[in-house]
């Protein structure tokens, strides 16, 4: 996934598939893009019942926008 499809989901209430088999289901808070970050890959925050994740985009295997 492009950066540019990525930051598409910015705002937006989300379930996301991880390459780890994990999904997070929250709404998106920020985006950060890759050379604003110290690692060099996008990434979204996601807030979930359960707190604050950062969620990089090379760690996404399937990302999709839910309705609440």
């Amino acid at each position: 996934m492009t950066e540019e499809k990525f930051i598409k989901y910015y705002g937006k209430d989300v379930e996301i598939k991880l390459n780890s088999g994990e999904t997070i289901t929250g709404h998106c808070e920020s985006f950060t893009r890759a050379v604003d970050s110290d690692t060099k890959v996008a990434s979204l925050t996601i807030a979930t019942q359960d707190g604050y994740f950062e969620i990089y985009q090379n760690d996404v295997t399937e990302i999709k926008t839910i309705t609440p």
